[in-house]
Formats: C-alpha cells, sequence, structure tokens
C-alpha cells in the first residue's frame, strides 16, 4: 500500500521512505536497497499501487493458483538446497544449517543438531556464513555443548572474513550487552557499521535491526555509520575469561577482571579454517 519510487530506483512503504527523508535531514541519505548515496526525491507510484491493489483484490490472480505455485516453489527451493548440500556445496551446506538451526525455512522442521552438523561442514570448508552460525551455535549452546569463547572466537573470525552476519550479531551484542558482552556504544557502532556495508547479504528483519541500533547510535542519518574499519586480530588471548573478552575502540583484544582461577578453567580455543 503506497508505495512509493526513490531516486536510486526503488520502491518503498510510504511511511519508510519518508521517514528516512526526514532523519536525514541536510545529510546524505544512503539507499537501503543499494547502501549508497540517493537524493530526496520521491514519486508516488500510483500504477504499482493499482497493480497490488489488484492482486489483493484477486481480480487477475487466482489465489487457489498463488497458493500452490508458493507451495511448489518453496518444496523446490528446499530440495534443491539439499542436493546442492549433499553433493558438496559449502554455500548450500551453511543455508541448510540456518534453516535448521534457526528455524526460518517454511517446510523445514527445526532441528538444531543436524542444523549445527551442516553449519560445521560448511565452516570446515572456509565458508564465512557456516563460520558465522557455527560460533552463534557454540555461543548459545544450539545442538552442542555452549562453548561461549570458541563462539566468540568464530564470529570475529567470520566478520573479519566478511560476514555481514557476524559482523551484525557482534554489533547487537555489543549494542545491548548481552550473552557475556559489555555494552559498548563505539564497538557496537564498529561492528554495525561494518553490516551496515553489506546489507543486501542480511535478512530483511536483520537489516531494519541494523538500521534501527545505528540510528540510536548515532542519532543522524545513517550515511554517517560507513566508516573504515580496523582490522580485528584473529588471536585473543588464550587465559581470558569468556565472561569478560571485549573488544576495544581500536578493535584490539582485552579482557578484565581475569583471575588466575577462572583463567584456569577457560577451554582453550580450536583452531578455526580459514579457507
Amino acid at each position: 500500500k503506497n508505495p512509493y519510487a526513490a531516486e536510486d530506483g526503488k520502491f518503498y512503504h510510504e511511511p519508510c521512505i519518508l521517514e528516512l527523508i526526514e532523519s536525514a535531514g541536510s545529510g546524505n541519505i544512503i539507499s537501503p536497497a543499494t547502501n549508497k548515496p540517493m537524493g530526496n526525491k520521491v514519486i508516488h507510484a500510483k500504477t504499482i499501487q493499482c497493480l497490488i491493489e489488484k492482486i489483493i483484490s484477486n481480480e487477475g490472480v487466482d489465489q487457489n493458483h498463488v497458493g500452490q505455485h508458493s507451495e511448489d516453489t518453496t518444496a523446490e527451493k528446499i530440495r534443491k538446497t539439499k542436493e546442492s548440500a549433499r553433493d558438496g556445496s559449502a554455500k548450500h551446506m551453511a543455508l541448510l544449517g540456518r534453516w535448521h538451526v534457526f528455524g526460518e525455512q517454511e517446510g523445514m522442521e527445526c532441528d538444531e543438531i543436524e542444523g549445527y552438523r551442516w553449519c560445521e561442514r560448511a565452516a570446515e570448508k572456509g565458508n564465512v556464513s557456516g563460520m558465522a552460525y557455527q560460533g552463534m551455535c557454540l555461543l548459545h549452546g544450539y545442538g552442542i555443548e555452549k562453548d561461549r569463547y570458541e563462539g566468540f572466537e568464530l564470529l570475529v573470525d567470520a566478520a573479519n572474513e566478511g560476514s555481514a552476519f557476524a559482523a551484525y550479531k557482534l554489533g547487537s551484542f555489543y549494542y545491548a550487552g548481552v550473552h557475556g558482552f559489555k555494552e559498548d556504544r563505539k564497538k557496537a557502532q564498529k561492528w554495525l557499521s561494518r553490516a551496515n556495508s553489506k546489507l543486501s547479504e542480511l535478512e530483511p528483519s536483520e537489516r531494519g535491526n541494523v538500521h534501527k541500533y545505528l540510528s540510536s547510535l548515532l542519532g543522524t542519518s545513517l550515511s554517517a555509520c560507513i566508516c573504515p574499519l580496523d582490522s580485528v586480530p584473529k588471536q585473543i588471548p588464550q587465559d581470558a575469561p569468556v565472561e569478560h573478552i571485549i573488544v576495544d575502540s581500536t578493535c584490539s583484544v582485552s579482557s578484565i577482571g581475569m583471575t588466575s582461577a577462572n583463567a584456569n578453567n577457560i577451554s582453550k580455543p580450536h583452531p578455526t579454517n580459514d579457507g
């Protein structure tokens, strides 16, 4: 309803695009679809609106056919993904693992153990998405015994290798101060900015969260989010307690509140396959 065409050539829901333009003020506007600067002119796409209304009212489309086509397409998508994963595609292994773990795909049962196995196999092949999903599994204990230390290490490795999902999760955890992460706005902004530079790789809900968190952190246009990021070292001190693993403003790893007792109780990280 009320679609508007923006200068990036994309269509947006009226309140969303107008809110984005208003929040930018006199600054540059970053396209949510292309992640590139765009102008502030929008046009009410009446033709598109009429087409949408026609489809919704079922004047030109048989609703039964639409439903059947959707079911057929979903089943085919799952079948092809499983087939590709079994044939050795790391990309499809990671996707299949995500579906099993997070239960996001309609028609797929949630199976955390099976999902973790696929994520691990993808990570072993050097797939950054598989590394990120495996890290999340370890961090939360999905399908595997919880190991927050190794989970954190995998997320950092995946983010450094280019995973938008890993960067989004790290930024979100620092933003909210959850899962053993100390709340820190600077670190949250750095990781979320990295995720913001690869929005197309994220799910719609994840993109929305990136925009929401960055807007809250910056209190200004999202154009300020794109900034150079320092490289995060892959080596984490092996004696750092999990609860206090933090990354400072230059993305170097440090720890606080460490004692010899809790350091001895921390399991050592396993080497990861960077592909």
